[in-house]
């Protein structure tokens, strides 16, 4: 299997004793954000690729590459240059390495999701689904959505739109890394972009159209914590200080 962790969004820096940070770089607990993300992501480290992500400046400026290689010595990392045209473009970096029939992940580098990850990957494997989503309970257009139909498979996808209740949750898998790569190409003919980008969760409506089957595994809110701004890197080091 072949995982994606998406590191190369834009983020205003951090001033702690007069330095400036990359926002991964907040320390909770004596680590940085970074390395609390990347450990959520050590059970499924053996046995998978990882490819992670990163902006040139970010690298330049704070070593996030050496970071990352010491938290992940296996790691892969693909130097984006400059912001793309959004996280779909950015993961398509690494098209050389997903265009096959191996299973891809895809997930947001922003957020610590306190969930399973072993058990939520191989019910996606075992479910014969040609995709699937984690989610969570919201109502706020700030998410991308997910859509059920009476099978509990999903029949439409939205960014920025609730459309359901169903919030996805920044974790995407797809049974062959080719699909993602064919429906993203496909969306970026189509020119589907949400405010000038291009997102990863609309993919899916592509592999819909193709009669693919898509499911969801739902977790918790409380499970799933976006780290893209102070005030929820606070309700992060809250909840790990419990």
């Amino acid at each position: 299997m072949n995982v994606i962790v998406l590191l190369a969004g834009s983020s205003e820096p951090i001033e702690s004793k007069g330095v400036s940070y990359q926002r991964l770089l907040s320390e909770i607990k004596g680590k940085p954000l970074i390395q609390h993300v990347l450990s959520s992501l050590k059970p499924i480290e053996k046995g998978h690729h990882i490819f992670v992500h990163m902006l040139k400046d970010d690298i330049d400026s704070s070593h996030l590459d050496d970071i990352v290689t010491l938290l992940i010595p296996t790691v892969k990392i693909c130097v984006v240059n400059k912001l793309t045209k959004g996280a779909a473009c950015t993961a398509l970096l690494s098209i050389e390495s997903i265009n096959n029939d191996s299973p891809l992940v895809i997930i947001n580098g922003d957020q610590v999701v306190d969930a399973d990850l072993p058990s939520l990957l191989k019910k996606f494997e075992k479910s014969g689904w040609d995709g699937g989503i984690v989610t969570f309970e919201s109502v706020h257009p700030r998410w991308s959505y997910v859509k059920l139909n009476d099978e509990n498979l999903v029949e439409e996808v939205a960014e920025k739109r609730p459309i359901s209740k169903n919030a996805t949750a920044g974790i995407y898998y797809f049974k062959h890394g080719s699909l993602f790569v064919e429906a993203a190409m496909k969306m970026i003919e189509k020119r589907a972009s949400v405010n000038g980008l291009y997102y990863i969760c609309p993919t899916y409506n592509e592999l819909i159209l193709k009669q693919k089957k898509i499911g969801i595994y739902p977790i918790e809110r409380s499970q799933y914590f976006p780290l893209s701004s102070l005030n929820e890197i606070d309700d992060f080091r809250k909840h790990i200080s419990r």
